[in-house]
Formats: structure tokens, C-alpha cells, sequence
């Protein structure tokens, strides 16, 4: 067993794509998964707290547009890093289980190998929800009264160019999605919203069916602002 195990551990790899490829050297990814799904949940539950927090804050006037960007973006935030939380712990459990191929030529290769969906959830999820504190943040800061005109315009900057900073870097690591977080969120969609399989499970369907509910209420919402 210990000479198969080395033997393909040197002369077997697993491509992006899923083919089998010669000359390169795989090992047990399991770990290295495990420290993803836990490690990308330290964030998000601070995002978390930090979302929730904002919900008793005041932006703009009581239905305003900028009042209700605000809190929709709050809400984002604190919703995707929920679901992150959740997400990254059930992983961490799961993988204790066995019952796949542990062996690979790395972490990313091995968890879109085995468990795609939750790991691109998790990291979309992770990326929304810092993405909608910054840009929320930035809004809060634009409406600010209490600093020179000049001092909101220059903070507020200081924000977006953060926001903007982090969807550059974020998409230099998406390297088996063609480096866009566009595509990473087309994946998602392909592997949940346009999976038949979904809507034949009760509790994914009613999912579904709430996402598509909150998008709709949430646009209509803008629509009611004064």
C-alpha cells in the first residue's frame, strides 16, 4: 500500500478541468480544505457583528434612496457572511467524514473537485459581504454633515478605492474561474439556480424561491423611496 501510495503520488495529478495529468505530484488535501473553511469564517463573523451593528444607524432622511442603500447593503452583508459562518462549519464537518478521494495537487484543485458549490459560496459569500460593509460604509461617509465638504469627498475615496483595490486582488486569486468574479458568480448560478436537481429538493426550492422573493421586494423597495 505504501509504494502504491507513493507511486501515485508522483506520477498523477488532476487538472482544472478534471483530467488526469503525468508528472506532477498529489497528496492529501483534506487538511488544507478544512483550513479554508475555517479560516474564512474568522471574517465574516466579524462582518457580521459589524453589519448588525449598523442596522440602528441613520442614513439620509426616513425613506430616503441613500437610507435605503444603506441598509440594503447591511443586510447583504450580514446575510452572506451568515451564510459563510454556516457554510465554512457544516465543510469542516463534512470533511471529517470521508467518503471521497482525498488526494490531489492542491487544496483549490481538490475542493472544486469534490465539493465545488460550497466552496465558490464561501467565497463569493466572503467577497459580497466585505464588498457591501465597504460600499455602505462609503455611502454612510458621502452623507456625513459633521466634516468639511472636502474631508467626506476625500474619506469617501479613501473607501471606493479600497473597495476597488480588493475586487482587483480578489480576482487575481480566482485563477481556475479565468480571474473574474463574474464568472466565479456565473458558476454559482449554473451549479444551483440552473440545477434542475434544486428545485426537486423541498428545502432547496424554498431557498431558491426566497432569494428570488427578497430580490424582487428589495428592487421594489427602491421604487417607494422619496
Amino acid at each position: 500500500p505504501a509504494t502504491a501510495s507513493l507511486l501515485a503520488a508522483t506520477a498523477l495529478s488532476m487538472s482544472p478541468g478534471g483530467a488526469i495529468a503525468a508528472g506532477a505530484t498529489v497528496h492529501n488535501c483534506v487538511g488544507g480544505a478544512q483550513g479554508f473553511f475555517g479560516g474564512v469564517r474568522v471574517p465574516c463573523m466579524l462582518l457580521a457583528g459589524a453589519a448588525f451593528g449598523q442596522f440602528g444607524t441613520s442614513a439620509g432622511g426616513e425613506k430616503s434612496l441613500a437610507r435605503t442603500s444603506f441598509k440594503s447593503l447591511m443586510a447583504l452583508c450580514l446575510t452572506s457572511a451568515l451564510m459563510v459562518v454556516f457554510i465554512g462549519t457544516a465543510m469542516g464537518t463534512r470533511l471529517h467524514g470521508g467518503g471521497f478521494d482525498p488526494m490531489a495537487t492542491d487544496a483549490l484543485s481538490f475542493m472544486i473537485r469534490e465539493c465545488e458549490l460550497p466552496y465558490i459560496m464561501c467565497r463569493l459569500g466572503f467577497i459580497s459581504s466585505l464588498l457591501s460593509f465597504i460600499g455602505g460604509s462609503a455611502l454612510r461617509m458621502s452623507l456625513t454633515t459633521d466634516l468639511p465638504p472636502s474631508s467626506v469627498k476625500g474619506l469617501t475615496c479613501m473607501l471606493l478605492a479600497v473597495l476597488f483595490g480588493c475586487i482587483s486582488l480578489f480576482n487575481a486569486t480566482l485563477i481556475h474561474y479565468n480571474n473574474s468574479v463574474l464568472n466565479l458568480v456565473w458558476r454559482v448560478l449554473e451549479l444551483s439556480v440552473l440545477n434542475i436537481k434544486h428545485y426537486l429538493r423541498p428545502l432547496s426550492f424554498l431557498a431558491l424561491l426566497s432569494v428570488g422573493a427578497s430580490i424582487f421586494f428589495i428592487i421594489k423597495g427602491f421604487t417607494e423611496t422619496d
